[in-house]
């Protein structure tokens, strides 16, 4: 799971987003957060580690004074401070485990929020879009209404009659047939 916030994380910084975005900026911040938390988090685990490894040397050097068979209270005093050292120990993983658990949760929930927050970025924009592309529509179909109203105004300027009111396109009288059919 922290891996996958990783590479978001990378996948943002490489990634030509605008600055101006007040997600991005909370994301920065987020960012930011995360990285010193787990600073804190890499310090705790290397100062456990350490004292972890103490109580090892301090438990191998016990159990090799132990092994002394003749010094039976001393293997008793050893025996009592190595069931301390491994409490303590099982103690400090807990808390350990504890800690990991608790950033692993709050870098979910940012993830989540930084999610949420993209996707609400990239409605608005794509909002956004429709409504210019909309109105660049409504736009063109204005001025063709416009560019055909005003091709309609001047060709009804043109008539089939001339100035001098006779009709230059007239059709010819039928001629008249000669045929007749006769009468029935």
């Amino acid at each position: 799971m922290l891996q996958a916030v990783r590479e978001k994380i990378a996948e943002l910084e490489k990634g030509n987003v605008p600055t101006g975005s007040a997600a991005v900026a909370e994301l920065t911040k987020e960012k930011d957060l995360w990285r010193m938390r787990a600073l804190k988090m890499k310090k705790l685990k290397d100062l456990v580690q350490a004292e972890l490894t103490t109580l090892r040397q301090q438990r191998d050097a016990d159990a090799a004074a132990a092994s002394d068979p003749a010094d039976s209270e001393s293997a008793q005093a050893s025996a009592d401070d190595h069931s301390k050292l491994q409490t303590r120990m099982n103690e400090l993983q807990t808390q350990l485990a504890n800690a990991l658990a608790g950033a692993e949760a709050r870098a979910r929930g940012a993830y989540e929020k930084g999610i949420e927050a993209g996707k609400a970025d990239a409605e608005q924009r794509s909002k956004q879009e429709r409504d210019q592309a909309f109105q660049g529509a409504i736009r063109k179909l204005k001025l063709r209404r416009r560019v055909r109203w005003v091709c309609l105004k001047q060709n009804s300027g043109f008539s089939v009659f001339t100035d001098n009111g006779k009709n230059d396109f007239s059709i010819p009288e039928a001629p008249k047939s000669t045929d007749d059919w006769g009468e029935w």
